[in-house]
């Protein structure tokens, strides 16, 4: 971070006064890796727990060019002198005029996110499709109920995008899903400004956009969401709120009681102003105040979102030409739990490695890339979550991780060790979860799960063969146990190759109960002795160990 001034005070509102003053705050540029000389960042948005910054380039020339006509992506069908130009007919139709250069024009819009790995905003990644495409693409707000993305635009499958808003989350192996519409009652915007902010509840939400009923160009609107999931029409939030300039780009705090936003009222350009909610009517606002310099300025400054765990109020301005995001700490930090620092090691080595991490948490799934072998966990006190790695050459890695009442992780004081083991020839393990029908060779639903991680570990590792191995307990036909097993195998052989596996890859075996891990004097002992066992090939010749299973 550069560094202008530095120091943090408290904010203090002098009644009568409409200025707040900042000018003895710190103020600092985020670094190069966001902030590029020659185009635009704007729409800064933070995790709760400041770990992760979100924010949208503009006019970009490495941006996610799939577009989606028909079924067809075009960027892949389409010459690149007949993808630009369908382009700019596609952004002069947005635009309302022509547009010769689209990959320079502001509907050239890619979400980025940048990630505290090893130092603050250190990693900085371009998620493609279906988070990007070609499309204007721009989050802007974080829904705190799940951490849903919610971005502008709706987006069709098969091609086409509407006005409005969506919501993006991610499947359980961290991948962003496709963006789902988010139902307004009589949704309209006539004007370019179009933004959203949600309340901590999931209930509110308050969206800058211009309609009928506006006082000028662009006003504020709250719209509550309604027991069928859809939100009520957009209600303006009146004059105290409002002016005859534009209002936009909102921010509700967590307490939902303050409302920050940009304004152009009284000057060209745009400042940030707050205004505080004074009862549960969302009609009455304390007068607005404008921050002082250095927040403010005598270019455009907008987009402002304050984060609550570490102080900072972050936001876009353009006084240093193209439009950058800078910070600054408004409050003293209030923490969102322990922040756990986690390595992850080759197992044989005990040398860090990077890998693809899933943390899976009580309301949503996030997905992140270590890079250098680290990654900070950050946990509430009693919080438990499951965390998932994945690499190519190693097993995949499963661990619930659950903070203690002493604010202590399990295994040692804010750090924790966490070994992936090597793919080797030989190697087998159980594929827990696998539930058949009684006596039959048909995989229950609930089973899905395991087989499609263990498809999609196979993915990962081209060269690997697998053999197949299928086990009963010792109670009946012992001829038809051994049948009973090989079907079961190859049931699960069907799976896989039906998941895009090569069947060359797939061998099976059973063996009934020949191969007990017990002496299945119980029923609980002969359900450990129903099993399938994988064992790992990388040449094609899988070599059984009838030693025990793991």
């Amino acid at each position: 971070m550069r560094n202008f001034i530095f120091g943090a005070i408290i904010l203090f509102y002098f009644s009568g006064n409409p200025l707040i003053d900042v000018k003895y705050l710190a103020i600092e540029t985020l670094t190069e890796d966001i902030n590029t000389r020659e185009y635009d960042e704007i729409a800064p948005c933070v995790s709760p727990d400041g770990q992760t910054l979100y924010f949208t380039r503009v006019g970009y020339p490495v941006f996610d060019k799939t577009l989606v006509e028909k079924g067809v992506d075009v960027s892949q069908s389409y010459g690149d002198y007949d993808y630009e130009h369908y382009l700019s007919n596609i952004y002069s139709i947005l635009a309302g005029k022509k547009i010769h250069n689209p990959f320079q024009s502001s509907f050239n819009q890619d979400i980025w996110v940048a990630r505290s790995i090893d130092r603050e905003f250190d990693k900085v990644e371009h998620p493609g499709f279906p988070l990007n495409n070609a499309l204007p693409n721009s989050v802007s707000t974080i829904d705190p109920t799940n951490q849903d993305l919610i971005v502008i635009n709706q987006f069709v499958e098969g091609g086409g995008m509407r006005k409005g808003f969506s919501k993006v989350g991610r499947d359980d192996q961290g991948n962003w899903i496709f963006p789902e519409p988010i139902e307004i009652n009589n949704y309209h915007n006539s004007g370019p400004d179009v933004n959203v902010t949600m309340s901590t509840d999931g209930k509110v939400m308050v969206m800058a956009l211009e309609r009928n009923d506006s006082y000028g160009k662009s006003d504020l609107y709250v719209s509550f969401k309604s027991k069928t999931g859809n939100w009520t029409t957009p209600r303006n939030l009146g004059r105290k709120i409002n002016s005859p300039f534009s209002e936009a780009t909102p921010h509700l705090s967590e307490d939902m009681r303050t409302l920050y936003f940009s304004s152009e009222r009284g000057r060209k350009g745009s400042d940030i102003f707050v205004q505080t909610r004074l009862d549960d009517t969302w009609s009455n606002w304390t007068a607005p105040k404008k921050f002082t310099s250095p927040i403010n300025s005598s270019a455009d400054d907008s987009h402002p979102y304050f984060n609550e765990a570490t102080g900072y109020l972050y936001f876009t301005s353009k006084r240093n030409g193209s439009s950058d995001i800078f910070r600054v700490q408004i409050t003293k930090a209030k923490p969102k739990g322990i922040a756990v620092k986690t390595q992850i090691i080759d197992e044989s080595t005990s040398v860090a490695i990077k890998a693809n991490v899933i943390i899976k948490r009580k309301n949503y799934t996030e997905s992140l890339n270590t890079y250098d072998g680290f990654f900070n966990l950050n946990l509430m006190e009693g919080e438990r979550c499951l965390v998932t790695i994945e690499k190519e050459g190693y097993f995949d890695f499963q661990k619930e991780i659950v903070m203690n009442e002493k604010a202590q992780i399990e295994g040692g004081d804010y750090f924790l060790m966490l070994n992936l083991k090597p793919i080797e020839t030989g190697s087998r393990f159980t594929l827990k979860a696998i539930q058949f029908k009684q006596s039959e060779a048909v995989v229950l639903m609930q089973s899905y799960s395991a087989l499609d991680k263990l498809s999609s570990f196979l993915k990962r590792n081209k060269d690997v063969h697998i053999q197949i191995a299928g086990h009963t307990d010792n109670v009946g036909n012992k001829k038809a146990l051994m049948f009973l097993s090989q079907d079961r195998a190859e049931t699960i052989k069907k799976y896989l190759i039906e998941k895009g596996i090569d069947s060359k890859r797939l061998e099976t075996i059973g063996f009934g109960g020949d191969f007990p891990l017990n002496d299945n004097s119980t029923e609980k002992l002969r359900a450990k002795n129903r099993r399938v066992e994988i064992i790992i090939s990388n040449d094609g010749k899988t070599t059984l160990n009838n030693g025990d299973g793991e």
